[in-house]
């Protein structure tokens, strides 16, 4: 067992190499000494000319007359996140990137947990020149997850006279060459969906929300950064106050970008795919709840988000569905109307129709600190917008603190929450119950079977967070063996 760049030294097959290769000393002296049989340690320069330039111990060995890099693993734990992409993973659009760039606070974030992150952002980059560096930036640093980060607009999509389609195809191509070779050195890699700029028409916006539906189909692991700037209104475009210029966002874009990136996803996404997730059978009955916070959730760097459940009531009374912080809440009135209160302005109704009828709905309110905006929908369908401010620190499945008009002789199930804003095509998706693992931070189908005081709910989401049921609630129960 050999150590260099602080890891052990393993051969492609995972097994220590002086297993196999008799060669090789087991002294750190006899590594540095350069070449060791057929194995040899090098020193190979990244890309130069950014403020990340460096370079990166490795050994390799020749097998089959191939030269190839051998894996090795950490003696400590620590986990290492290649950040590959172009202008906007650089740091373009900030004041100091060392500071205030999503890549920079999600280091922040990461550090104390023990992951490291390598820059290795190009301005100007696309997917063509990040192949081509793939090699010397990312492979040679050994890492656990890559997050691929380029934009469709950096391949020349937005130039008059081309055929959009054959850049579409090849921006997508090269995502997955690189999701490839990140796999192949045994690695997580992690996409970043396309952002709306100023250049976006709406035809290159449709193309770009088709990207993000192709990452989610094809099983990859994927962040939205999208939610957070995108306008919604039809046309293409990011919200204006955002823009730094023409295709840069401000410092305030790149906080929610770091936002979106579940903390824990690093520790569990290497366990799963990034599929679809459908809705289960199995859901939670609530009678008469004792707690006046019977599920929660409490929430950190959650800022841009969506908020989705599923309930089944037949009795029309005041009910809380869900809240968010300081009084902010969906609920029932005693009508059957569903009525948000953001406990500054009063109550915006959905619409004047009785929701209480004993069949299943949905539930989706979504909101982003930039524009300020919060959308409710019911069964799929936008039934307002309104604005208000939002700093959610616990998220509450029937009931809020302060008030005990509980969600109660009812059932509900799909409890999910994104660190994204989504679109009116995912949230109808998620009504039909299929649901994107994009920025998702939890979602619990409520098919739990041990339903008890102060038990967290079974997270399906690629992170190790979970909703609980408070500790004094014993009034909370699922059924056996459900229909639906």
């Amino acid at each position: 067992m050999g150590i260099i760049d602080g890891r052990i030294v393993q051969d492609s097959d995972g097994k220590n190499i002086v297993e196999n290769l008799s060669t090789v000393k087991t002294s750190v002296s006899d590594l540095t000494s350069g070449k060791i049989g057929t194995s040899i340690k090098k020193n190979v320069q990244t890309t130069q000319g950014r403020f990340w330039q460096g370079s990166t111990e490795q050994i390799n060995t020749i097998i089959g007359g191939d030269e190839r890099q051998i894996k090795t693993i950490p003696t400590t734990f620590k986990k290492r996140i290649v950040l590959i992409g172009s202008s906007s993973a650089q740091g373009n659009g900030v004041a100091d990137y060392t500071t205030s760039s999503f890549w920079a606070l999600l280091k922040a974030k990461l550090e104390t947990k023990g992951y490291e992150i390598l820059n290795r952002g190009f301005s100007a980059d696309n997917t063509t020149k990040g192949l081509e560096r793939f090699y010397r930036d990312v492979t040679t640093a050994n890492p656990d997850y890559v997050i691929i980060s380029f934009t469709i607009g950096n391949e020349g999509i937005t130039n008059s006279g081309v055929d959009k389609y054959e850049i579409y195809r090849q921006f997508k191509d090269n995502i997955l060459k690189m999701c490839y070779l990140t796999k192949q050195m045994g690695a997580v890699p992690i996409v970043m969906t396309q952002a709306p700029t100023r250049s976006f028409t709406k035809e290159i916006y449709n193309y770009a929300q088709k990207f993000n539906s192709e990452l989610e189909a094809l099983s990859v692991h994927a962040v939205d950064w999208s939610g957070a700037v995108d306008a919604l209104d039809g046309n293409g475009k990011p919200i204006d106050s955002i823009m730094y210029d023409n295709v840069h966002y401000k410092e305030a874009a790149h906080v929610e970008i770091a936002n979106a990136f579940p903390p824990t996803l690093f520790d569990r996404s290497q366990f799963e795919t990034g599929s679809y997730l459908t809705t289960q059978k199995g859901y939670i009955n609530y009678n008469t709840p004792i707690s006046q916070t019977p599920i929660y959730y409490d929430i950190t760097d959650v800022t841009t988000f969506t908020a989705f459940m599923r309930f089944r009531k037949s009795t029309a009374e005041i009910a809380a569905f869900m809240s968010f912080t300081n009084g902010i809440r969906v609920f029932m009135d005693g009508s059957g109307y569903v009525l948000f209160n953001d406990n500054l302005s009063g109550n915006v109704q959905a619409e004047a129709k009785n929701y209480a009828d004993n069949a299943w709905h949905s539930i989706a309110v979504s909101y982003s600190p930039i524009d300020q905006k919060v959308r409710v929908y019911m069964d799929g369908v936008l039934k307002f917008t309104t604005t208000s401010t939002i700093v959610p620190t616990r998220w509450t499945i029937g009931g809020r603190s302060g008030s005990n008009y509980t969600f109660r002789n009812g059932d509900v199930k799909d409890l999910a929450l994104y660190r994204t804003r989504l679109t009116d095509t995912r949230i109808m998706q998620m009504h039909q119950g299929t649901f994107t693992q994009t920025s998702l931070e939890i979602y619990s189908p409520c098919h739990d079977k041990n339903i008890s005081a102060g038990m967290p709910l079974i997270n399906l989401a690629p992170t190790t967070v979970n909703l609980r049921i408070d500790t004094t609630e014993t009034a909370l129960t699922s059924p056996s063996n459900p229909a639906i």
